[in-house]
């Protein structure tokens, strides 16, 4: 499709700009050359030239996925079933499931196969209004499957109309030899990533089933030497105090958090780190005890809010619907959900350039088929994508002739 240069979007229900900055409508929104130009009530002055007419729908900013596991093999469907029953994630991994079983099954996996897959998913999150998404990689435990599955990322990013971020991620010890795994990751994985530019972010899992602080630590500080972006996944299954630790060395983010303590969040605070917030894990495994957003406001912490998109513990695609949850079942505002899925996973991905719709900014938002934007959160699970937009071109069109991938 070829750009238009400059398109002025009138009546205009409901426009999100950031969090703060909310216009009721009737309000335009012009782009200019993929990029937002201005905004303002339709009563004011707007840019002459080609419109659009909304109907009065509202339009949000494109939503930003902060932490997904897109790219696997296998299906683990009978896990869901199993803790059902009663066993455990802790127990369904040291039986030779969970993780390991995706491991195997990625392992196994041609980059085609995994390629395809993905583009599947990509196209699932794009249904719902994701203009950005990140993907880990962490299910091939040695060097040749992550690098394989950090190409297929790389691959994934050219061939599809998203902003695919990729993260290298180092998941659970493979083997008793976990110091020599440690320093392969630090010495050969990380350097290796970082020359041929396979990724931008490192991340790491810490936890009794995973790396342990200590490991955590040096790994994060050699990527951190290496140049790339720190994430970390924190107080999951426990409380390891990994969160502040990452803090105090800049990690862009803290994700989980079930089981932050008071000198965690506190460090959080002190060195800006995002709290990543995964409500979704627990509804998988059965877990309604999720983390509160008060005890975030009071330190002043940021909070985004992620599916955690993976085959065992949320095998969901739905980012609004983690924004339900959250307002449902972890005291969040409309607010704070709605700039749970923009603007704070573009800080916990180290963006500028989405998450919102500021003037200069990247010209990626939804048009929504209602014209309030709380309704993509309070009838939760149900489509409300109109269109969907990157750089100004439609990406996804969900009325007409059929859905999919704008051609």
């Amino acid at each position: 499709m070829q750009q238009e240069n400059e398109i002025t979007f009138v009546n205009i229900g409901n426009l999100w700009i950031k969090r703060g900055l909310n216009i009721v409508g009737p309000a335009f929104l012009s782009i200019k050359n993929g990029k937002i130009r201005s905004f303002g009530c339709m009563d004011e002055p707007r840019p002459r030239g080609r419109t659009v007419d909304l109907e009065g729908r509202a339009v949000i900013p494109g939503l930003v996925e902060c932490h997904t596991h897109l790219v696997f093999g296998g299906n683990r469907a009978d896990e869901f079933g199993q803790r059902a029953g009663g066993v455990t994630y802790e127990d369904i991994a040291r039986q030779g499931g969970g993780i390991m079983a995706t491991v195997a099954a990625t392992r196994g996996a041609a980059e085609e196969d995994l390629f395809e897959s993905g583009m599947q998913r990509l196209d699932r999150f794009m249904s719902v209004g994701v203009t950005t998404i990140e993907v880990k990689s962490g299910y091939g435990l040695d060097f040749e499957t992550e690098m394989k599955m950090l190409r297929v990322i790389r691959q994934l990013n050219d061939a599809h109309p998203l902003d695919v971020r990729a993260t290298l991620l180092a998941h659970i010890p493979d083997g008793p030899e976990r110091g020599v795994m440690v320093n392969e990751i630090a010495r050969k994985w990380i350097p290796e990533v970082v020359k041929q530019g396979l990724a931008t972010q490192f991340d790491v899992f810490c936890d009794d089933i995973a790396f342990d602080a200590r490991e955590s630590m040096l790994l994060l500080r050699a990527a951190k030497d290496a140049g790339l972006g720190l994430r970390v996944h924190a107080e999951q299954l426990s409380h390891t105090g990994i969160s502040g630790q990452a803090a105090r060395i800049g990690a862009l983010s803290a994700d989980h958090l079930d089981h932050a303590e008071e000198d965690d969040l506190t460090a959080m605070a002190d060195f800006g780190t995002i709290a990543v917030l995964l409500p979704g894990c627990g509804i998988s495994m059965g877990i309604l005890d999720l983390p509160r957003i008060e005890q975030f406001r009071e330190k002043g912490i940021l909070v985004a809010l992620s599916t955690d998109y993976n085959p065992g513990s949320s095998v969901t695609t739905n980012l609004p619907l983690m924004g339900s949850l959250a307002v449902a079942y972890m005291g969040f505002s409309y607010e704070d959900a709605m700039a749970g899925v923009t603007e704070y996973p573009a800080d916990a991905l180290g963006l500028d350039d989405a998450g919102t719709l500021e003037t200069g900014k990247k010209a990626d938002f939804v048009v929504q088929d209602t014209a309030d934007w709380r309704d993509i959160f309070y009838e939760y699970a149900t489509p409300h994508v109109r269109r969907v937009y990157k750089s100004g071109e439609v990406i996804y069109e969900a009325c007409g002739s059929g859905h999919g991938r704008s051609g």
